[in-house]
């Protein structure tokens, strides 16, 4: 109850090596949980959490009885057979960390997450046509997403 663990997906050498070591590449990887009652909260980078509020004191706490719940991804959010959390990683990308809490009235819980990584190839096109103009995914840098 109320144990948490960070699990960093970088290349660091406590890392889980979910980045790509080519300037090249670019991973799509993309998470499922299995049910349980636990959260998942995102930290960019190591520090500093994703979903924040513009109020100093209103960020996740893990010791808060309410912060806890602020902007965490549950496992029905992103189901384990039909993974909906994605994260697109590139050579030396800052640490993204999950930090997985077990939430309040549990004793034990086992947290599965399932693991897929789409490698792509980055390749500059020089004059895109309207078709692989209409077809280009924006991926934007974690900070724009902290608005």
């Amino acid at each position: 109850e109320n144990d948490w663990a960070d699990i960093d997906l970088s290349n660091a050498a406590a890392g889980v090596n979910l980045y790509p070591d080519k300037d090249q590449s670019l991973f799509e990887v993309w998470f499922g949980f299995k049910p349980g009652n636990y959260l998942v909260h995102t930290l960019v980078p190591t520090d500093r959490y994703l979903h924040t509020l513009e109020e100093s004191t209103m960020y996740p706490s893990m010791t808060s009885a309410t912060l806890r719940y602020l902007g965490p991804c549950k496992p029905t959010d992103s189901p384990y057979d039909d993974p909906r959390l994605v994260m697109y990683f590139v050579n030396d990308l800052e640490p993204v960390v999950l930090r997985l809490l077990v939430d309040t009235g549990i004793d034990f819980e086992k947290i599965v997450i399932s693991v897929m990584v789409n490698k792509c190839k980055l390749k500059e096109i020089k004059t895109p046509t309207p078709e692989q103009r209409n077809r280009a995914k924006l991926i934007r840098y974690y900070e724009e997403l902290r608005w």
